[in-house]
């Protein structure tokens, strides 16, 4: 076992705030950890560090250089390579930004960018270059941001994204939530959240208690690609969390050599659907710099979308869209 997996018995913090501080991996510790040996092709050394709580590292099937989940992890030195129509800001989030850790791109609602930790670093993160220190969530900036709504009355849902927002403590969500109540003009409360599903200890008595009096509705749209990431801790989570009035929701991205087939894909709505969650979005990649090795052409991918259909219930069926830069709404496929 590698360091990474050794909890300490005895601590003031919780057990997830616990797993979520050994999150931060090296290639080496990684590579061990999988029973695998270093291979030429991976990048050592990135700024954009290993990332992986213990709960998602268990789900990996040792020995396999081409574990789907392990994949979604593993830094490739084909990274560092600069592909022609990447960037790193692919969705120009940049010029939607109106004020410090707020995107306003569509008319009715606001993404806060809570936080820029995450309890797990996906090599297809489109925010991985996000400019995060300039954006720095802070009791100032949510004071701004509470004004912000105040000012524009046609927001009428407030999304938190990052980083990942149930990275925060029990208190700053509180704070947070308990200001929003007092917004009328504020209908929905959504959480954009890798945790549940790569961290789902998080989903303790006191993360329900925050929300035991909301009179906002409340929505969870989680982020899984692959149903070997949907363990019994992660379902657990996921009834709570639905016991306790949350609408929840998935979206996934199609990745090349993760999920691009049918029965992959099948396989993890049947699975969502088990654990009480609906498919919502399956989002073509993100153009960001160093992600292109996960890209598959447009054709395979509206194919496998057909076959994809053809196996399951409509309403197990998530979207498949992409996003656009300066666009209003996400861009549907077919």
């Amino acid at each position: 076992m590698i360091p990474v997996l050794n909890l300490p018995v005895a601590s003031k913090k919780k057990p997830w705030q616990i797993e979520l501080s050994k999150a931060q991996i090296s290639l080496k510790e990684l590579l061990y950890f999988c029973e695998l040996p270093m291979q030429d092709s991976l990048l050592e050394h990135s700024d954009f560090i290993i990332k992986a709580t213990p709960n998602y590292l268990n789900c990996i099937v040792k020995g396999n250089i081409n574990d789907p989940l392990l994949l979604q992890i593993l830094p490739f030195k084909s990274e560092n390579d600069l592909i022609e129509g990447y960037s790193n800001d692919p969705l120009l989030e940049k010029s939607q930004n109106p004020q410090a850790a707020i995107v306003h791109k569509y008319q009715n609602r606001i993404l806060v960018v809570a936080t820029g930790s995450c309890a797990i670093h996906c090599r297809y993160c489109f925010r991985r270059h996000f400019p995060y220190e300039e954006n720095k969530h802070s009791k100032q900036q949510w004071i701004q941001t509470v004004d912000y709504l105040n000012k524009h009355q046609e927001v009428n849902e407030i999304i938190f994204s990052g980083g990942d927002p149930l990275s925060l403590s029990d208190a700053s969500l509180k704070m947070m939530i308990n200001d929003l109540e007092k917004i009328p003009t504020i209908k929905t409360i959504r959480f954009h959240s890798r945790i549940p599903v790569v961290l789902p200890s998080r989903i303790d008595a006191d993360f329900e208690s925050i929300f035991k009096q909301s009179t906002k509705h409340l929505v969870m749209v989680i982020h899984s690609n692959h149903a070997n990431e949907l363990n019994t801790e992660v379902k657990l989570a996921c009834k709570t969390l639905k016991s306790n009035g949350f609408t929840l929701l998935n979206q996934s991205v199609i990745l090349k050599n993760i999920n691009n087939h049918a029965d992959i894909l099948a396989k993890l709505s049947e699975r969502l659907f088990d654990c009480g969650v609906m498919p919502y979005y399956l989002h073509l990649l993100d153009q960001v710099h160093g992600s292109e090795h996960f890209s598959l052409p447009l054709n395979e991918v509206t194919l496998i979308y057909e076959q994809l259909q053809a196996k399951l219930s409509g309403y197990l069926v998530p979207k498949l869209a992409k996003e656009e830069p300066n666009h209003s709404n996400k861009t549907l496929i077919v």
